[in-house]
């Protein structure tokens, strides 16, 4: 399959773009098989489709690609895939969700990072009805952006990754993720003509964010982090002392040796941590199985090696296991302090990578932070069902977004 680009072709499609069309295709096909109303939809969505054969021109150094496939019962939204050109050749992988007209009159600009493993559309954006966080942010007006950092997903990778993973040191660290957000939030400025980004980061993509918000305040509206590492205890049970973390022959430091410059990740891999937190002898009464299959789809069409291994197997980079091995010991990488924004913190009460003391600690230390414990809720909270929390925490999120300041 080939697109035009400034009427180049780019033969070199990633796969989960394939993927994001032939779905969306099989959705055009099914809705016409049921009533008049839907023949008008499906219509509506496949001109969005077909719109993206068509050669595009470059704007603002971002390309439009192909519309992501639309979950059932989901409200008319519209999705543009694009790329931020970065000085060193490389660049980012970015997904705007919006209403239609909502990009003249956003109530905001929100960004999602993610976090240490699964790129962004496999995050946020799944083509199933209860998986897109994104599209849920989106529907209430706010104009969303869904980023791939480097390394991840559609972004570009580090040449490092080509190569096996003992041959280099973990990549992407968190100064690294600083400047790829750093860079997304002054494409998303442009684009939006909104002067200052809400962030939201989950997990290690919330320290990503904290990060980043610490050190440029001033471009930051809101920031909400849930189930985020940060300090306030040097004890963790699954990432310090004795984990598979820790090198055994150097206790206190980073096991390098074992993780190298990336990780492979297999489709069960995803749902281990996941399945032993959820309460339940049968996972679908706290999951819906048809999210946790977009969620096992996406991840691996996230790469398009993933299936020249077996099994089939996606890339993260291990800087973010390294950063979190550290802060799993209190040594912080940011100050809350710095945090001059409202602050929203989340975190779940059967999470097992953040602690009680990350949150109080940021809660403690921010000006202007307040928390929210979700006692029930797992890790993956924004992916479970709504009576398994996800409902809470939406509804957090959302009236922390649209509360106007006093």
């Amino acid at each position: 399959m080939q697109f035009l680009r400034n009427g180049e072709e780019m033969s070199q499609v990633p796969k989960f773009h394939i993927l994001t069309i032939s779905n969306g295709l099989k959705y055009v096909i099914d809705k016409i098989s049921n009533s008049w109303q839907s023949l008008r939809n499906a219509i509506a969505i496949g001109d969005i489709i077909m719109s993206h054969f068509t050669a595009f021109p470059l704007v603002l150094a971002a390309a439009m690609m192909a519309a992501a496939p639309v979950p059932a019962g989901e409200p008319d939204l519209v999705r543009a895939d694009r790329f931020v050109e970065l000085p060193t050749g490389e660049r980012l992988f970015v997904r705007e969700v919006r209403r239609p007209g909502a990009a003249s009159e956003p109530k905001s600009a929100v960004l999602l990072i993610h976090g240490a493993r699964v790129p962004g559309v496999a995050s946020f954006d799944l083509p199933v009805a209860g998986g897109s966080f994104a599209a849920d942010l989106a529907a209430g007006g706010h104009l969303v952006y869904v980023l791939d950092l480097r390394g991840y997903g559609a972004s570009s990778r580090p040449v490092a990754m080509d190569r096996p993973p003992d041959k280099s040191a973990p990549l992407m660290r968190t100064e690294d993720v600083v400047a790829d957000i750093s860079a997304a939030v002054d494409g998303i400025a442009r684009w939006s003509d909104v002067s200052r980004i809400s962030l939201v980061g989950w997990a290690t993509g919330g320290h990503w964010a904290g990060a980043y918000a610490s050190r440029f305040p001033q471009t930051v509206d809101r920031l909400i982090l849930y189930n985020t590492l940060y300090g306030g205890s040097d004890q963790h049970p699954t990432l310090g002392t004795g984990s598979p973390l820790e090198n055994p022959d150097r206790p206190g430091t980073f096991n390098v040796h074992a993780f190298g410059g990336y990780r492979l990740n297999t489709r069960p891999s995803l749902f281990t941590a996941w399945d032993d937190s959820i309460p339940a002898a049968d996972k679908a009464q706290w999951r819906d199985p048809a999210v946790a299959a977009a969620y096992g789809d996406a991840a691996l069409a996230s790469d398009e090696t993933a299936s020249t291994r077996q099994p089939p197997s996606f890339r993260s980079p291990s800087g973010a296991m390294a950063d979190s091995f550290e802060l799993a010991f209190d040594r912080r990488q940011w100050s809350a302090a710095a945090l001059t924004m409202p602050v929203l913190v989340i975190r779940s009460g059967r999470d097992f990578w953040s602690r009680p003391e990350d949150a109080k600690a940021i809660v403690d230390e921010a000006p202007k932070a307040e928390r929210l414990n979700i006692p029930d809720a797992t890790h993956f909270v924004h992916l479970d069902r709504e009576a398994a929390g996800r409902g809470v925490f939406l509804g957090a999120v959302k009236r922390f977004l649209d509360r106007q300041e006093e």
